[in-house]
């Protein structure tokens, strides 16, 4: 049986705080869903903590972690192929399938050549996305936490810096901070 790497992100659509993408190895038939593991949008902050753990005690992961500033110089794009392709090098000595979360694969290639595969929703099909998608998130949550008790007056807590209402009024009332995406944000969300 071979080993598969399931890749996931967290926080692409956030206008505050880093881009997280995680891969995760397992063998491609190992039936992970029946510790619990689901997409991380389906579990409970505590819960993935707790997942998390386990995976990362029993199985072999990589997370990037991308910036704000890295996001606001160099482009989304630009960056989520470069994660994609670190963590597929750092794998290339354990297997050769990678399947990403979504619909593009943002043209990554592994050291080898090997292409990426994509696949929507995979983060409720693929158990080695669903994992991936864990650890993704418990990254950007972790973070959000830690960036909570530095800008408190922002909510990140609540809202992981996703762009809800009421981060745009803590925007429009405080500014933006250096954790914001200042390229996110238009002078029309910022004037809701």
């Amino acid at each position: 049986m071979g080993l598969i790497c399931g890749i996931d992100e967290a926080g692409r659509g956030c206008v505050a705080g880093s881009l997280f993408i995680a891969g995760f190895v397992c063998e491609e038939k190992q039936d992970l869903f029946a510790l619990g593991i689901k997409d991380s949008k389906k579990l409970s902050q505590s819960k993935r903590f707790a997942l998390e753990s386990t995976l990362r005690d029993n199985f072999a992961t990589h997370i990037v972690q991308k910036s704000a500033a890295q996001i606001d110089t160099q482009g989304l794009s630009v960056l989520m192929k470069e994660a994609l392709e670190e963590i597929m090098e750092y794998f290339s000595p354990l297997c050769n399938r990678f399947i990403f979360d979504g619909n593009t694969n943002f043209n990554a290639k592994s050291p080898n050549g090997t292409q990426l595969e994509t696949i929507i929703k995979g983060d409720t099909l693929v158990a080695a996305i669903s994992c991936a998608s864990i650890l993704a998130k418990c990254a950007k949550d972790r973070e959000s936490l830690e960036l909570d008790k530095q800008f408190p007056q922002y909510g990140l807590a609540k809202h992981c810096g996703y762009g809800t209402g009421a981060h745009y009024e803590a925007i429009k009332h405080y500014g933006l901070s250096p954790i914001h995406r200042a390229s996110f944000l238009t002078r029309l969300e910022l004037e809701r």
